[in-house]
């Protein structure tokens, strides 16, 4: 009986720490909305991080009139502490500019990066998040890649100045 009991508790044992390590592991992937990462277990990471989030006021009422009419394309994993950090602040920048989240395609990419139903080799992405701006026609106007450069509102301005001067 000992041996019966004993044997039992090591496969249920083993049967938790399995769960355990496969809800950690539970990432998105694929075309997702903004409010699947707004959504448990994603959103600790995500509303704490959009909270935090101050854009510098004097760069966004530059971006605002730029933004009319562009598209915005976001590759990303919520399994990645660059993604977990950043898209929560971009969509704070969007969400100041009032900007349509319908306009916002997001991309969930798995630890291989690589998304279900999604042909990723026409985004040559190397490094994420990628946030990918596009003109009312679809093309690419300028990306910024795995963290920005000065700050994400400064780097999406100057993306969208150089649409501008063209």
């Amino acid at each position: 009986m000992k041996k019966i009991i004993s044997t039992f508790s090591v496969v249920l044992i083993f049967l938790l720490s399995a769960m355990s390590v496969y809800a950690q592991d539970y990432d998105l992937e694929g075309v997702i909305k903004l409010t699947d990462l707004q959504q448990e277990p994603f959103s600790k990471w995500f509303n704490e991080n959009y909270a935090a989030a101050h854009p510098d006021d004097a760069v966004l009422s530059k971006i605002k009139p730029l933004l009319k009419d562009k598209k915005i394309t976001i590759v990303m994993g919520t399994w990645c502490g660059d993604s977990k950090m950043w898209v929560p602040y971009f969509f704070r920048i969007l969400d100041l500019m009032n900007y349509d989240d319908e306009d916002v395609k997001i991309i969930a990419l798995d630890r291989d990066k690589t998304a279900d139903g999604v042909d990723m080799s026409k985004y040559k992405i190397e490094r994420i998040p990628t946030f990918i701006i596009y003109d009312k026609s679809g093309k690419e106007l300028g990306r910024i890649v795995e963290s920005p450069r000065y700050s994400l509102e400064k780097d999406l301005l100057e993306i969208l100045n150089k649409d501008a001067k063209e």
